[in-house]
């Protein structure tokens, strides 16, 4: 192999490995942002739906209505809200 063929082949090998790396660092925010807008059914779901889903915002809504568990949030986030403006 010539040097540039040589050269071709690390750059191109090392933009493969770069990609991976990307994606396996950008794939949990992915899951995690699109989990979100998922219905426990869809979320829960076995094998799980990556792209074809009907998103909602019920869980948001809930969330942020005080319903169910979500007490234990609103409140936390006020605290943080105030304590990081506050520093």
């Amino acid at each position: 192999m010539s040097m540039t063929r040589r050269r071709l082949a690390a750059d191109a090998l090392a933009r493969i490995l770069i990609a991976i790396i990307v994606v396996v660092a950008v794939f949990p925010i992915y899951w995690m942002i699109s989990t979100s807008f998922k219905d426990p059914q869809t979320a829960l779901a076995i094998p799980p739906r990556l792209l074809l889903f009907d998103p909602t915002l019920d869980n948001y809504q809930s969330l942020l209505s005080g319903q169910a568990s979500a007490q234990g949030f609103v409140r936390p986030l006020i605290n943080s809200v105030i304590v990081s403006l506050g520093a």
